[in-house]
């Protein structure tokens, strides 16, 4: 047996199948263990040991286990199930599904499709009405099994339990076939990838990645407008008071990370794809650069891709402006600063940013001029007055090819965006004499460049400070500057993107202006004082 085993290795295809298998059922048990965030698994636990003889205890029996935990997996195969149920009866009755059942292999293939629908619409019903049941149960004890319910809670309980789209089959890869009740090994969607021989190409995955990326990006960005939840009030986040702050923070430096870069890479490649139509919307210089990026809200992170996509068809001055202002300004943050912080600090950030993006970017142009091989990016750039190659391959290809070759890359901006994190600097200048304006500069902005606020979390952070101490408004400005300009993240990605030397220069040309932009605000408050 084992030499046959060893002899079934050997043949290519048929381990590809084999290791395909074995990685489903490993992701399958790796989720029966996961549990959803906002649950408290031990008071669930107690609570099903009571209701052993109950509709419950049958319940997590049937699914395995998984419910007591509240995984991610928790659903198990009955919506599925129960989706072949109620199409199977749809096709005694409606015509539609009874003449697709006609229809041979192409009816089937439909019929399957709509199974998958239904199931996904049976998983959103039933995991918002598991999130209501999970907020009103209590232990014995008194002890509540979702100590923190809410809206949030249940958009994110109903985005874990449903888990992931099937995908249409697409493409050529390697197929397995399994016996018609492969349904009873797994969760729906992984079911639907053996029993109708699912194709994974990088195509159909990158594409999942991809609108996964978005939707998650975007309930997330829900979740915290609704909450209230910024980089320094984390703790009132979900997922903050369930995991381990070590947890929390390889979730926001890989995770929440990979998606950025994600969805940042797939929008510069669609604008890659379609500029010639949007070239009379693009910036041609520096000063409309800046006003696009005030206006955008995006990370530095997001934004970094764009310098591949627009290199060689605008200046890069205005690239790398476009770059260190995105993450300086945009309304959001003006408002909170004239709201938080005062007019006159809202004014004299909208200057500072702007004289910071377009120095920086004027500097860095110098430099990239007198280099001998110009194109710096991940790819050569293209001619702007002239086709593209790139606009000859799929988009989500593209997206694979360049994520593919910045993710060590984004390993490596993750590691180090951690370990900044866990450092906690900004905690030092809470117990710093910043009262001396070079000194304290200096200090902030070694302690501004390795890290990132995002969003105006610069403002909230620095209002104690400016209220309660003694902190020179130029040192806050300079704070400002280099904490939401750059981070060690960025940093890491421009490496990739320009190169070790650029990046070199941009950061030196940001330490410096910066500098001297704090010692001219702070000149300027001295003499309105």
């Amino acid at each position: 047996m084992i030499k046959t085993f060893q002899n079934a290795l050997k043949i290519p295809e048929l381990r590809r199948r084999l290791l395909f298998t074995i990685g489903i059922l490993l992701v399958y048990r790796i989720g029966g263990h996961v549990p959803t965030p906002g649950t408290d698994a031990g008071a669930l636990g107690a609570y099903l040991d009571q209701a052993g003889g109950t509709l419950f205890g049958f319940y997590d029996m049937f699914v395995g286990g998984a419910f007591r935990k509240a995984t991610i997996f928790s659903l198990g195969i009955m919506p599925y199930i129960s989706a072949s149920i109620i199409i199977q009866l749809l096709g005694s009755v409606v015509p539609y599904f009874q003449k697709l059942q006609k229809e041979g292999e192409e009816g089937r293939k439909k019929i399957t499709q709509y199974t998958r629908y239904g199931t996904i619409f049976i998983c959103v019903i039933q995991s918002f009405g598991i999130a209501i049941l999970l907020e009103s149960l209590t232990t014995p004890g008194g002890a509540k099994i979702v100590p923190n319910g809410g809206i949030g809670f249940k958009l994110l309980t109903m985005l874990t339990l449903k888990f992931l789209i099937q995908e249409q089959n697409r493409g050529r890869g390697p197929h397995i076939q399994v016996p018609e009740r492969a349904e009873t090994l797994s969760s729906p969607w992984w079911a639907a990838v053996l029993k109708n021989r699912c194709v994974i190409d990088r195509t159909s995955l990158m594409r999942c990645l991809i609108f996964f990326s978005i939707f998650l990006l975007l309930l997330d960005t829900i979740y915290r407008m609704y909450h209230g939840i910024s980089y320094l009030t984390r703790e009132k986040c979900i997922l903050y008071s369930t995991f381990p702050k070590w947890l929390f923070v390889i979730y926001e430096y890989f995770v929440e990370l990979l998606l950025v870069v994600v969805v940042a890479i797939f929008a510069a490649t669609l604008v890659e794809k379609y500029f010639s139509r949007l070239i009379h919307f693009v910036p041609k210089n520096s000063m409309t650069a800046f006003l696009y990026a005030s206006l955008i809200p995006m990370c530095s992170c997001g934004a970094i891709p764009f310098i591949r996509t627009m290199q060689g068809k605008l200046p890069f001055r205005a690239i790398i402006t476009f770059v260190i202002a995105a993450p300086l300004l945009n309304p959001y943050i003006i408002l909170l600063s004239v709201t938080v912080l005062g007019f006159h600090y809202a004014v004299l950030r909208c200057l500072c940013a702007l004289v910071l993006a377009v120095t920086s970017g004027s500097i860095v142009e110098f430099f990239y001029n007198r280099t001998a091989n110009q194109e710096v990016g991940i790819m050569e750039g293209c001619n702007p007055l002239g086709p593209c190659s790139t606009k000859k391959r799929c988009v989500y290809e593209e997206t694979y090819t360049v994520l593919k070759n910045i993710l060590p890359f984004l390993l490596v901006a993750g590691v180090f965006g951690m370990a900044i994190e866990l450092l906690t600097p900004t905690t030092v200048l809470k117990h710093l004499d910043l009262s001396h304006n070079l000194i304290g500069t200096v200090l902030v902005i070694l302690v501004g460049v390795p890290i990132y606020f995002c969003n105006g979390a610069d403002v909230l952070f620095l209002q104690p400070l400016l209220t309660f101490s003694n902190l020179p408004l130029g040192t806050a400005m300079a704070f400002s500057l280099t904490s939401t300009s750059v981070c060690i993240t960025s940093l890491v990605l421009l490496v990739r993107f320009i190169g070790k030397r650029l990046t070199a220069i941009l950061l030196a040309s940001i330490v410096i202006v910066t500098l001297l932009l704090s010692l001219g605000v702070q000149l300027v408050s001295c003499v309105r004082i």
